[in-house]
């Protein structure tokens, strides 16, 4: 890793690390949407009565 150029490790590094955020980002996305519906459904069905 030392003879590996360091343009071509940040670039992979980069590219990688890229892909993985997008990932992460996706899912806190669906999850924070699923759970804001579900406390939505909870809120009125408990203040509806």
């Amino acid at each position: 890793i030392n003879n590996y150029p360091v343009e071509k490790l940040e670039s992979l590094v980069m590219s990688v690390a890229r892909e993985h955020l997008r990932t992460i980002e996706l899912f806190g996305a669906f999850f924070g949407f699923v759970i804001g519906v579900a406390q939505a459904l909870l809120s009125y069905w408990a203040f509806a009565k």
